[in-house]
């Protein structure tokens, strides 16, 4: 399986998987300031967080691990999907004062603007998540905007087709196919696909990879190939709608 963390040079464009060691906090490194212009608190200063950016393109997808600890976020740069890989997210949003917890396996919308305590939690190893932002995310120039509502939990139906969760900086849709199905691929943007469900098969030039439940695979734009999916297999795609 592909485990680069840079779109495949040459004439042809490569899928690019989120290793399964970085979902376990294998090689992560501190990270370099990049988020300090976004938070006005933290409440233990010696916490450690580390990170590795899986992809920068119209997508950025970053794989984060946390010591337990609390920040007070004064407001997402941009519409951000996150999911829970280990341990449990607890979030009070400023503006309602709802408190929300996600636990691992679950995925977290908020939209640009939020703002409030976010607060990570674990008994068993340091918590960990991945993130998925815009490109410009990080740009400390750019002031977020407002917003009021709370995060969404994203959760895919069990009917069979395609259902669109969410539309507006990405994307987002849930597929459950329930007999095996071949199908071409000619992404005209970022997309992000994590596996559920039964397995993902793709194919481009001479090269092709399998990914289970659990696995994250971006296709970056341009990418060209083909797809076949078994009877079973559920996913959930974040693309880039910008």
């Amino acid at each position: 399986m592909a485990s680069t963390s840079t779109p495949f040079l040459g004439t042809a464009v490569k899928w690019i998987e989120v290793p399964p060691g970085w979902q376990r906090g294998e090689g992560l490194v501190p990270y370099a300031g990049e988020t300090a212009h976004m938070l006005d608190w933290v409440e233990n200063m010696n916490g450690r967080s580390a990170h590795l950016f899986a992809y920068q393109g119209q997508l950025i997808v970053d794989v984060v691990e946390i010591e337990p600890n609390a920040v007070h976020q004064l407001g997402k740069a941009g519409d951000e999907i996150v999911v829970v890989v280990n341990g449990a997210l607890n979030l009070t949003t400023d503006a309602t004062k709802v408190e929300q917890t996600f636990k691992a396996g679950e995925m977290v919308m908020f939209r640009a603007g939020w703002s409030g305590i976010y607060r990570v939690i674990s008994e068993e190893g340091p918590f960990r998540e991945m993130a998925i932002v815009p490109h410009d995310y990080f740009d400390a120039s750019r002031p977020p905007p407002v917003s009021n509502e709370t995060p969404g939990r994203i959760e895919a139906p069990l009917a069979a087709g395609k259902h669109e969760l969410y539309r507006n900086t990405y994307v987002v849709e849930a597929e459950n196919i329930d007999r095996a199905r071949n199908w071409s691929i000619a992404a005209s943007s970022d997309e992000v696909v994590q596996v559920l469900a039964g397995s993902l098969t793709l194919r481009a030039r001479d090269d092709s990879a399998s990914f289970g439940p659990g696995s994250i695979v971006i296709l970056p734009k341009g990418f060209v190939g083909h797809a076949r999916a078994t009877a079973g297999y559920r996913a959930i795609t974040a693309r880039w709608n910008r």
